[in-house]
C-alpha cells in the first residue's frame, strides 16, 4: 500500500535501514551520540539540497510511488486537479512536484493527462483542514 512505500514513516524506515547497513547521510550522524529520530521534512530538504545521495534516492523513490498512485487514481477518476499537501510537499515542492508529475503522466492514459498536479499552501494542516471542510459539508 502507499503508506508502506511513500509516507514519511516509509522514508524514515528506508533511511534508518540504509544507515544501519553502513550508508552515510547528512540526516543522521552516528558519532553525534544522538538517537535516530524521525526524519523531518526540513532536514530532508536540506540534505537533498546539499547533495546527500541517500536522501535524494529515498526522495526520488517517494516521488515515483506518489506519481504511480496519482496515475492510478487519475486513470480511474479523471480529475481536473490533484492537490498535494502536508509538510513534505510544503518543504520540498520544488523538488518533488516535477518528479511526481513526470512519474504520473508517464503512466496515465491519454485522456487523463490533462490533470494539474499542484501543491496546497496548508502545510502540515492540510489533512485536518480537509477533514473539517468535509465534516462541515456533510453536517
Amino acid at each position: 500500500c502507499y503508506e508502506a512505500l511513500a509516507s514519511r514513516t516509509a522514508i524514515f524506515n528506508k533511511v534508518k535501514a540504509a544507515v544501519e547497513a553502513g550508508e552515510k547521510t547528512l540526516l543522521f550522524d552516528p558519532e553525534s551520540g544522538k538517537s535516530f529520530n524521525k526524519v523531518r521534512s526540513g532536514k530532508l530538504r536540506r540534505a537533498v539540497e546539499a547533495g546527500d545521495e541517500l536522501a535524494t534516492r529515498v526522495l526520488d523513490e517517494t516521488c515515483l510511488y506518489t506519481g504511480i498512485a496519482i496515475a492510478n487514481l487519475c486513470n480511474m477518476l479523471n480529475p481536473e486537479i490533484v492537490a498535494l499537501g502536508g509538510g513534505m510537499i510544503e518543504q520540498l515542492h520544488e523538488t518533488m512536484l516535477p518528479k511526481i508529475t513526470e512519474a504520473a503522466v508517464d503512466r496515465m492514459m491519454p485522456g487523463a493527462r490533462q490533470v494539474s498536479i499542484v501543491a496546497t499552501k496548508l502545510g502540515d494542516h492540510a489533512g485536518i483542514t480537509g477533514a473539517a471542510i468535509l465534516a462541515c459539508d456533510h453536517a
